[in-house]
Formats: structure tokens, sequence, C-alpha cells
């Protein structure tokens, strides 16, 4: 428990999140996407071109996801990981879920 919740100074309960996400779950959302995705992958260098794990699984969630071009990818692995910030700490809470649950569930796919 925080120093601020013993003291009574904030709460150490909150409500259950149905149809939206507060920043505080966004950001905890985000940073287990950076360290247990995004790091392994590499996606945070700045690096033209995509290795082949980044563009199979960018062109999985553009095609299944985003509904978008393929070819609108980012070139840029840093470009690819920021779109991703993005659509989770600041896109529809709906989207930013099934980011990270299609994302984890090609990656099981892939691997087993």
């Amino acid at each position: 428990m925080k120093f601020s919740q013993r003291m009574g100074i904030t709460t150490t309960h909150k409500q259950i999140q149905v149809e939206a996400l507060d920043l505080d779950l966004r950001n905890t959302l985000w940073n287990v996407f950076q360290l247990s995705i995004c790091d392994p992958l590499k996606l945070t260098r700045y690096k033209h071109g995509l290795e082949p794990i980044q563009e199979s699984i960018a062109k999985y969630l553009w095609h299944n996801i985003y509904k978008k071009p393929i070819d609108t990818i980012p070139h840029y692995q840093y470009l690819l990981r920021d779109f991703f910030r993005n659509n989770i700490l600041e896109g529809e809470w709906h989207q930013a879920l099934e980011l990270i649950e299609e994302t984890v569930n090609y990656l099981i796919k892939t691997i087993s």
C-alpha cells in the first residue's frame, strides 16, 4: 500500500472500468505492451525497414484490425511502435484492447 493510501489521502479502490480506460490503466497497458512486445521485437530502433516478424505482425494487424492498406505500414520501426503507442494511450478504449489481444494471439499462433 502506498503512503498516500495509508494516510487516507488517496483511495485504495477504483471502480471497475467498463466502456472506458483511465490514464493509469492506459499507461500500465502501454508499459506492459512496450516491455513484453515492442522491446523483444526491437521496435525501438530508428532503423528503416522492418524485420520479418515485425512486418508479419504489422501486416496482420493492418489487415485484420485496422482495415488499412498494408502499403501504409510505417517503414521505420520506431514509427510503428509510435503508432501502437498512440493507439493504446489515445485511441478508442476497445481498439486499444483489440490491439493487445490480437497481437498476443498472433504471437501465440506464430510461436506454437
